[in-house]
């Protein structure tokens, strides 16, 4: 199979049929963008690999990545993908640097989720799933530059690590728990550079024996801000293990 494949600005399967691809590494160039809207805005971009995805650069509206192996950063410290929506679903983990606005996650065997993303983020159940993230093999860890929101259900068997980074913003920095979280098997930690906010009827869970929560607002702060908020009926719960919670006001 080739060792790179580029991908020029057009559609690229379609959402009930992605195109099968065997690749090596995956880039889009796309000279016009980041300036003047660039015309990788509404391009869609399905794709099935059989085994791992090594990503370059790529730029779309929606993108689906559908790896029987790993879908891994193939350029180092460059971002790998920049989007709108972006459906993510491998074997074997996950390990991208992005710009996107929504986000759905789901890997099924081993290796973690490992998200870095720049600008505000949603985790969103994008492919009617019932999960934004799942990870049924080990951790998942989603940081952005705030703020992120979970608006539908995260799953993981081992640890969940959500950040939201302090930046330049006053009162930015914010986690918005709207959906379920839960852990089968490892510990929880929220970090926020600002506020944590629950909402209601939301649970964030550890199941497994003596696994801990751990809830950091204000983590390092530079507004004087950070608090955390449970609404209505929304809870905390652990297996004998212990819950913390940090916060400035």
């Amino acid at each position: 199979y080739p060792d790179e494949v580029i991908l020029y600005p057009s559609a690229i399967g379609e959402e009930s049929s992605p195109l099968n691809i065997d690749v090596e590494t995956l880039n889009w160039v796309q000279s016009s963008y980041p300036t003047g809207g660039g015309n990788w805005e509404n391009n869609n971009i399905y794709l099935n690999e059989s085994n791992d995805i090594q990503v370059g650069e790529v730029y779309a509206d929606t993108i689906y990545l559908n790896a029987g192996g790993s879908i891994l950063d193939g350029n180092g410290d460059v971002n790998n993908i920049t989007a709108i929506n972006l459906i993510l679903s491998a074997a074997n983990g996950i390990d991208l640097d992005t710009q996107v606005s929504n986000l759905q996650a789901r890997n099924t065997a081993s290796g973690n989720i490992n998200i870095a993303n720049s600008g505000a983020l949603n985790l969103s159940d994008l492919g009617s799933l019932g999960y934004a993230v799942q990870n049924l093999g080990g951790a998942v860890n989603i940081s952005t530059t705030s703020p992120l929101t979970v608006t539908s259900k995260l799953i993981a068997s081992g640890d969940i690590n959500l950040t939201a980074l302090e930046n330049s913003g006053v009162g930015t920095d914010k986690i918005l728990v709207n959906a379920d979280i839960t852990s089968s098997n490892g510990d929880i930690s929220l970090q926020a550079g600002d506020d944590i906010i629950q909402g209601s009827g939301t649970t964030v869970e550890t199941q497994a024996n003596g696994k801990t929560i751990t809830l950091t607002a204000a983590n390092n702060d530079s507004d004087n801000l950070g608090g955390i908020t449970q609404n209505t009926d929304s809870k905390i719960a652990t297996n004998k293990g212990n819950i913390t919670l940090s916060a400035r006001d």
